[in-house]
């Protein structure tokens, strides 16, 4: 197939056929759409070294690719079958490290943000409102996953993990920020200002009642699974703890603590000494450069807004009353830290 890759016009006739191609996949994703899919991904192979420029200029179409490599991936797996792990956690807490470190010793991993009803659902007016129709596949993929883990009836292993909320909400801004401001915006430093308030804004109108994120355990793992991670303490010292019930056994990190305690911490879950966590640099600070770096620097938050963010359940459970002191003294008191 002879594609011109800059025409716009080929992108979208392209992307309407990718629509089409997800229109194949039913609730079984049977045979026909697989067969769809795999042409589909033999024909992006095709395109060669211009796909990623041409994926980057319609992102609508690396990500339905994407999507339905995803729902293969798990409609032809057996879930029955061991290693398999998901990888289940709020984002932007180092899950996409974590996935390659299992892949790499033969582990299958399949990796979400949401699985609950309220979740996926809220997901879906979230994209809906805001143009973000290409990332409906995600949630098709979710509701894959999510039947086959409870048609399998086996008991399943899971990952997930805690970040400090402050850090951890910086860093999902900046995987965000293309939907609030432009790529000039960003490239110019007269504009960083205007971002950073932008950013003071949200932690202002924080509320521990209702942020996604600190309610996360509840509204997600504990809702489909049955775990509540806070039925104990959790063991600050250590790094992670393995939570059981009837339905799931669920290795709980914490970001902070990667270096130290994953590696101990998957030996628990799956008797798999010695796995290796790569380093990378986390994605929003690699692709956002200068401008993660003057935010994360210039970001001075007030004592009430840290002891609000630092008082809720979540940040109580996975954080001792120093650590928070710290943290909070860190955020607001720019001086502390480095850029």
């Amino acid at each position: 197939m002879n594609v011109e890759m800059q025409s716009s016009g080929t992108g979208q006739r392209i992307d309407r056929w990718l629509d089409r191609v997800r229109g194949l996949v039913d609730d079984e994703f049977g045979g026909r759409a697989r067969s769809a899919v795999v042409s589909l991904l033999v024909k992006a192979t095709e395109w060669g070294g211009k796909a990623t420029e041409w994926a980057t200029r319609y992102p609508g179409v690396g990500s339905r690719l994407w999507c339905l490599e995803q729902q293969r991936a798990i409609a032809a797996h057996d879930f029955t079958s061991a290693p398999t792990v998901v990888i289940y956690q709020m984002g932007k807490v180092a899950s996409t490290a974590i996935h390659d470190a299992l892949h790499g010793r033969g582990v299958a991993c399949f990796h979400t943000h949401r699985l609950s009803d309220a979740g996926i659902e809220a997901t879906r007016a979230y994209y809906l409102a805001n143009g973000l129709r290409y990332l409906l596949p995600n949630l098709d993929a979710d509701l894959l996953l999510r039947r086959k883990l409870l048609a399998s009836g086996s008991k399943v292993d899971v990952v997930t993990l805690a970040r400090e909320p402050i850090a951890h909400a910086l860093s999902v801004f900046l995987w965000h920020i293309d939907g609030q401001f432009s790529k000039l915006d960003q490239d110019d430093q007269r504009r960083w200002p205007l971002i950073l308030e932008t950013l003071r804004q949200r932690f202002a109108d924080f509320d521990g009642r209702t942020n996604h994120h600190a309610n996360w355990f509840d509204t997600e793992l504990r809702a489909v699974f049955g775990v509540d991670v806070y039925a104990q303490p959790f063991p600050s010292r250590q790094g992670f703890t393995l939570l059981e019930n009837d339905r799931a056994r669920v290795l709980v990190l914490r970001y902070e603590d990667l270096d130290r305690a994953f590696a101990p911490g998957i030996e628990s879950l799956l008797g798999m000494p010695n796995v290796v966590l790569p380093r990378t640099n986390t994605a929003d600070e690699a692709s956002r450069g200068e401008l993660a770096r003057y935010l994360k620097a210039n970001l001075a938050l007030t004592s009430e807004q840290c002891e609000r963010i630092y008082g809720t359940r979540y940040a109580q459970h996975f954080y001792t009353q120093e650590e928070r002191a710290r943290l909070g003294a860190r955020w607001s008191n720019p001086a502390t830290r480095g850029g």
